[in-house]
């Protein structure tokens, strides 16, 4: 069972991760993208600052989330488990946010999705 609790045990490992200081890409164990849960919305998040042409494999820059600082359990695209990698092509260093939702193991960022929010009185 996922724990809520623990900020470490989800990361987005990808094509990225090198130059965000981990010592290579793809690396699930990494805590530098690691993403914390936001009790309020029930999503883990991270914010990470990615720099274009991050993708020294030729394959186009690329994530997916990966649970438990393993390969074991992974979501990629269309939150399939184990799924393809999520594209993530920026022009300029971007600030970009992942999401994934534990409950629907749906992944994300705010590049490649609109992230809206609602406001109103009835958020009480």
């Amino acid at each position: 069972m996922l724990r809520t609790s623990s900020p470490l045990l989800l990361s987005s490992p990808g094509t990225h991760l090198s130059e965000l200081g981990c010592s290579g890409d793809w690396q699930p164990d990494c805590e530098i993208t690691a993403l914390a849960y936001d009790e309020e919305d029930g999503i883990w998040q991270g914010t990470f600052l990615i720099q274009p042409g991050n993708d020294q494999d030729k394959k186009g820059p690329r994530y997916k989330v990966a649970l438990e600082k393993s390969w074991a359990v992974n979501y990629g695209a269309i939150a399939q488990a184990g799924g393809a990698d999520i594209p993530l092509v920026v022009n300029e260093p971007t600030e970009v946010k992942f999401y994934y939702d534990h409950k629907t193991h749906w992944v994300t960022d705010n590049v490649n999705s609109v992230i809206a929010t609602v406001v109103g009185d009835f958020q009480s």
